[in-house]
């Protein structure tokens, strides 16, 4: 495979995997006026960020399966299509319910873009500059929210509500072609990979105690990041009193410092061959943002949103570079990926509507200590993580 034609395809996969990531981070910036359109609460229009996981939850065990029978290619064109179907169907709901049903169809996107992405990821690249690509094609969960947190209210207040959801099916569709046209993969697997994979079960992947516990790593990073990710509009709206625009603005920052930290991050998982150490010192950095978030002031929201950016992208990309090494054998990878991918989906899944509902009735200085709490408990995990599994801390490729 040709040097150009590696990259060019990473590439359309990046496209389509930020295409996803914005649609899921649609909401945050206009959830007054979603709310206000279908009549319902905050607390509920943050349901529809969690319906937008529900799909991720259900399908992640079984996706690895889907994605052996189909080859990555046809999965991930498939997700390139429910995402336009969700997109469409969201643009003409008119009720909460229907808008629901949308978010869980686009939601399918988002159950299988991370594995089916991972596995493209390394099968063109190894070596050196493996972690650093992981790196690089972690950056679209932060691409996305950054897009949607600056154009979501300018086009929306301009061509009406629906239009946002029209954009993202448009690129959906563009997606799905650039897909077909220039990805090239094998769509199945050789007999000895088939073999191999008959060999492997679900339930002697779940006996896996380094699985579990790198999972709930990744949950409690997921917790802390997608907390900021979606509540940080209302943060600076509701409890430091700033204009929606302007609090867009700063919680689109979370996106722009995500992007090159995630790419660090790689770089320093390839060049330390310590990942479990970097996502040590995360965590307590992580637990201090936590506690301020209501400690800030004008000239310390950047720097609270640089750490809430850059310490996440660290860890899910170090998470990311192990899991291959725990698995008990290459048979055993695609499980493995698989339910670290489950904890992160459900850790998405709770973390809106706990963090807003308990902001919402004990007040943000409450709910910011459940953020610093979770942080604190992956920061214990990964003290276990490192104690069981001292020489499987570095990834394999």
């Amino acid at each position: 495979m040709e040097k150009r034609s590696k990259h060019l395809m990473f590439l359309v996969l990046y496209i389509a995997a930020m295409t996803v990531s914005l649609s899921q981070q649609k909401i945050p910036p206009i959830m007054d006026i979603v709310a206000n359109s279908l009549n319902i609460t905050i607390a509920q229009a943050s349901w529809l960020m969690s319906a937008f996981t529900l799909a991720g939850i259900v399908l992640a065990i079984p996706g690895a399966a889907i994605m052996n029978k189909i080859g990555p290619k046809n999965l991930l064109l498939t997700l390139m299509a429910s995402l336009f179907i969700g997109n469409i169907l969201g643009a003409f709901a008119n009720t909460f319910v229907l808008m629901l049903i949308s978010r869980v169809i686009e939601g399918i996107a988002f159950a299988m873009i991370i594995m089916v992405g991972l596995v493209m990821v390394n099968t063109w690249y190894s070596g050196s500059i493996a972690g650093t690509m992981v790196g690089v094609f972690n950056t679209f969960g932060a691409v996305g929210p950054f897009i949607a947190m600056n154009i979501a209210i300018p086009l929306v207040g301009k061509f009406g509500l629906k239009s946002l959801w029209l954009l993202i099916a448009g690129l959906s569709a563009l997606s799905f072609i650039l897909v077909l046209m220039i990805i090239d993969l094998p769509n199945s697997q050789s007999e000895n990979e088939k073999e191999s994979q008959e060999t492997a079960s679900v339930a002697e992947a779940i006996k896996n105690g380094k699985m579990w516990i790198l999972a709930l790593m990744q949950g409690c990073v997921t917790f802390v990041l997608f907390t900021y990710i979606t509540s940080y509009p209302r943060i600076f709206v509701d409890f430091y009193k700033l204009e929606p625009v302007k609090a867009n603005f700063y919680a689109s920052l979370n996106g722009l410092f995500g992007i090159p930290f995630c790419i660090i991050g790689g770089a320093i998982v390839d060049k330390t061959g310590k990942p479990a150490a970097l996502s040590l010192i995360s965590f307590l950095v992580l637990s201090i943002v936590g506690y301020t978030t209501t400690l800030l002031g004008p000239t310390t929201f950047i720097f609270h949103i640089l750490a809430s950016a850059i310490f996440p992208g660290f860890i899910m990309t170090a998470v990311f570079t192990m899991a291959p090494s725990i698995a008990k054998s290459p048979a055993y990878i695609g499980y493995t990926i698989a339910f670290v991918n489950l904890v992160y989906y459900i850790a998405s899944f709770i973390c809106t509507p706990v963090v807003l509902s308990t902001a919402t009735s004990l007040g943000w200085p409450v709910a910011k200590n459940i953020v610093a709490l979770v942080a604190i408990v992956g920061a214990i995990l990964t003290v276990i993580f490192m104690r069981i599994a001292p020489g499987q801390q570095k990834s394999e490729h």
